[in-house]
């Protein structure tokens, strides 16, 4: 599978790999999506729109449903 540079999920699985793998539960893997969506946000890219807006709401539930509905294979394997 091809994992997109210019994706929120595609930077969190990078830089999950790139950390050999470790145990990230939903709450680490938001707070990776959250930091790559900045990495993002730096470079004038905004490819999860819905997300960032509930990043500037604070709506955990949100990023919480949208981290498990990416299916990461540490978090929600399909």
């Amino acid at each position: 599978m091809t994992v997109r540079k210019d994706s929120v999920r595609g930077r969190a699985i990078t830089k999950w790999k790139r950390s050999r793998k470790p145990i990230w539960n939903s709450r680490k893997t938001v707070e990776v999506c959250i930091e790559m969506d900045r990495e993002l946000e730096v470079e004038g890219l905004n490819p999860a729109r819905k997300f960032r807006r509930a990043i500037k709401r604070n709506d955990e539930k949100y990023l919480k449903v949208w981290v498990l509905g990416c299916h990461f294979s540490w978090v929600n394997p399909r």
